[in-house]
């Protein structure tokens, strides 16, 4: 689960939105919300596992193999706020089917890719895909359950959706060994079609809620912003240093965000990121708790598949199935989080919840990859 969706999630569970009359049951948007949404994490945690089959079908270099996880990630990270707004302008409902079918069409076109153009530009698509499903898939969620059973909710969800994200990877790994590549993004065509399905069916369409302009110049230039940052630390990292054009794309980045700064201010309370949200500490502690754990977690889902198989040499489908303990383990406790939330409060949970992955770094650090340890992998995901 990367870092930028979880971070989604916690922002949009905060709201407290009153559930729109005659909405449907509210298990079947729930089951709904769940499915559509679970792409996102399956598609994530699938590719993890098939990084070292993709650089070897398509013969890519490892800064192909950066682009190809960063295509996806700098457009989620741009317009997961826009898609909100455009939930909200267009109907919560229609831009989630709307993202659901985008996401198909982009895996499909990701399976067939033959070149690096081709991948990029499907990766593209997954990402924007993403970015209108997060932020409406966890929203419809809110919208069919009251205040006081919201959080409950939010827990299943959340454990629903690791269990998901771990079959992926177990079954994807199955695969690969006796495929190819092509198989993790087709792999997510019964998912989508089943979850647009299911969205088209139990959850009711909604009114638009908002009007105005959407702020399309803010997602432009923090697009713009996150691209020229990410180009430049990749090229950094291959050539080992600075160079006039990797110099030239922190520029880039740092005038984007000016640029970005002054368009916000202008627009005031219509803005995709008004002022008033840095003014509140709460606020911006939890986005940034929230993007240095997750970010973290995210890395280690990528590089520990890619290091079992391309360093070691054990099978996909012992690196799809080294993370099923977590992911069962997350399962088993998100429902119970706000239960215990609503007992001690929120501060002891967030601090002992990454203080408890501590201990954990150096025993991964400290141990070799090989057949003889690699069953200690498993508790040491948790």
């Amino acid at each position: 689960m990367n870092g930028v969706a979880q971070a989604i999630r916690d922002s949009i569970d905060v709201q407290a939105e009153v559930p729109e009359p005659g909405a449907a049951s509210g298990t079947k948007v729930l089951a709904a919300s769940t499915v559509g949404s679970s792409l996102v994490f399956f598609s994530g945690s699938v590719i993890s596992v098939a990084v070292p089959a993709i650089r070897s079908g398509l013969h890519f270099s490892a800064a192909d193999v950066q682009w190809t996880l960063n295509a996806e990630l700098l457009p989620l990270a741009a317009v997961s706020m826009t898609g909100g707004a455009l939930g909200d302008r267009y109907g919560r409902r229609d831009v989630f089917l709307a993202g659901g079918t985008l996401f198909l069409f982009a895996s499909l076109l990701a399976g067939f890719a033959d070149g690096l153009a081709t991948m990029l530009s499907a990766r593209f698509l997954q990402g924007l895909a993403e970015a209108l499903i997060l932020p409406n898939g966890l929203t419809i969620v809110g919208q069919a359950y009251s205040l006081d059973k919201k959080s409950r909710a939010i827990g299943i969800w959340s454990g629903s959706i690791a269990v998901i994200s771990a079959v992926g990877p177990a079954i994807a790994g199955i695969l690969l060994d006796h495929i190819d590549w092509r198989v993790a993004f087709f792999i997510n065509a019964p998912l989508a079609v089943l979850g647009i399905l299911m969205t088209w069916f139990w959850v009711p369409r909604d009114s638009a809620r908002k009007s105005g302009s959407i702020d399309f110049g803010a997602a432009i230039l923090s697009a713009g912003a996150l691209g020229c940052l990410g180009w430049s630390l990749t090229e950094a990292s291959n050539r080992g240093g600075l160079s006039p054009t990797v110099i030239a794309g922190f520029a880039f980045c740092i005038v984007a965000l000016i640029l970005l700064a002054r368009l916000e201010r202008r627009r005031g309370d219509n803005a995709m990121l008004p002022s008033t949200l840095f003014g509140s500490r709460t606020l911006m502690g939890i986005n940034l708790y929230t993007a240095l754990l997750y970010g973290a977690f995210a890395v280690l889902l990528t590089m520990i598949p890619y290091t079992m198989i391309r360093g070691s040499g054990m099978p996909a489908r012992v690196a799809g199935a080294a993370f099923i303990p977590l992911q069962i383990l997350m399962a088993a406790i998100s429902p119970l989080a706000p239960v215990v939330c609503a007992r001690i409060g929120h501060r002891a949970p967030l601090a002992i919840g990454p203080s408890s992955r501590q201990p954990d770094a150096p025993l991964c650090c400290g141990s070799r990859l090989d057949w003889a340890t690699g069953r200690a992998i498993f508790p040491r995901s948790w």
